[in-house]
């Protein structure tokens, strides 16, 4: 995990290819299935798609995808509170290094370009064999 100064972070996760295959024939389902867990989850309402696309990294293809939503909190003395974030997302799946790798964050929506810029530049640097 990075962490930054306005509390935003963004998120590298990996695992074994063989498991994420098994449930994701592609990158693009494994992508999606991501997405569908963020837009089930109870806390986000209005959720929606802004761009998906299939990039090269480390001469691999890999789904990045932007959405939109808002994050719903609950405090003791504010009650429910809506906040709109931009969440961004890399999938990458190395046959080399027989591994999956994710680059993923959300951000509130005032400050996502730099972060989107920055996601970006983590995954043109990912060397995963």
């Amino acid at each position: 995990m990075f962490h930054f100064p306005d509390t935003s972070k963004i998120f590298l996760s990996w695992g074994e290819l063989e498991k994420a295959i098994g449930n994701f024939e592609t990158v693009e389902g494994h992508a999606e299935h991501s997405l569908e867990k963020v837009r089930k989850s109870g806390n986000v309402k209005n959720f929606q798609k802004i761009s998906e696309d299939l990039v090269d990294v480390n001469s691999h293809r890999a789904a990045f995808n932007v959405v939109s939503l808002e994050e719903i909190t609950v405090g003791l003395l504010t009650g429910k509170q809506s906040s709109p974030r931009r969440a961004y997302s890399i999938h990458v799946h190395c046959e080399n290094s027989a591994r999956y790798f994710v680059i993923y964050g959300i951000f509130h929506a005032e400050t996502t370009e730099d972060y989107g810029k920055i996601i970006v530049s983590m995954s043109s640097s990912l060397n995963c064999h």
